[in-house]
């Protein structure tokens, strides 16, 4: 079962983009949440809650990349390369551009940048 989940955009100030190193993973508080914040060499920023669904570690400390993508059978496919956090624990992949899990149906709570 899914639930769609109204997601508030609000504009909140927490520094320019000169200020996030690009591929850093930074956590902030904003609005009494913790979140974790990426800029990509494309200027994009990436904005998520700092906690993952497993056992709540904080994915500010994991690592972005990629992921092995459907490919025919023997194939080993890598792509989604800067689109991918992974938890620093259990090592679980969220899509930075939805929240999703890439491997269950969990999500890392996707909030817009």
């Amino acid at each position: 079962m899914s639930a769609n989940r109204a997601v508030a955009r609000t504009r909140v100030d927490v520094g320019t983009l000169d200020e996030f190193p690009i591929g850093e993973l930074r956590a902030l508080k904003v609005a009494n949440r913790e979140v974790c914040l990426m800029r990509r060499q494309d200027e994009t920023v990436y904005v998520i809650k700092n906690s993952c669904p497993h056992r709540g570690a904080p994915l500010s400390k994991g690592s972005v990349g990629g992921t092995m993508v459907p490919s025919a059978p023997g194939e080993y496919v890598y792509g989604l390369e800067g689109q991918i956090i992974r938890c620093p624990h259990h090592g679980w992949e969220f899509d930075l551009e939805s929240g999703a899990s890439v491997f269950t149906g969990a999500t890392a709570h996707s909030l817009p940048s």
